[in-house]
């Protein structure tokens, strides 16, 4: 009996084990990183728009940092706005999706977040004064309701 019991007590701190590392990664933002903000480039953002539905992109976000997905949705409305959802190929519960409005002939505006729904923070696509365009990160945890706790 005694090795069944020594088997037994493995498998349960195995199990602790990956139960602690799950947790932590779960804490970490929708991108696996934790900062304030990240600047993206005009180009970056309009490349995705070139993109077709099945499509994969490698959406470059400086540093070092990559947000992998598959083109899930694009659509173009009444002319002037476009948007494209990409779901990560990393993390089925992260997408991103990202808005184009044209202003004028050949002038945009984007928009977008990224957002997992078991994630507390998310990243809003935000644009300074100058036009330049960044990833910043907020509290999404009040976008984001829990549909099983509807009465």
């Amino acid at each position: 009996m005694k090795p069944i019991s020594s088997a037994f007590a493995a498998i349960i701190i195995v199990l602790f084990a990956f139960t602690a590392s799950a947790q932590e990664i779960s804490e970490k933002s929708p991108l696996g990183f934790s900062i304030e903000s990240v600047s993206i480039s005009k180009e970056e953002l309009s490349s995705v728009f070139e993109l077709k539905t099945g499509n994969r992109i490698d959406f470059n976000l400086g540093e070092n940092r990559i947000f992998s997905g598959i083109v899930m949705h694009h659509t173009s409305k009444k002319g002037n706005l476009n948007s494209v959802m990409i779901r990560s190929a990393d993390d089925e519960n992260s997408v991103m999706q990202i808005t184009r409005q044209e202003l004028e002939a050949n002038q945009f505006k984007y928009v977008g977040r990224i957002l997992n729904k078991t994630k507390e923070e998310g990243y809003k696509i935000t644009c300074d004064d100058d036009g330049t365009y960044s990833l910043t990160r907020f509290d999404a945890s009040k976008l984001i309701e829990d549909c099983n706790n509807t009465h």
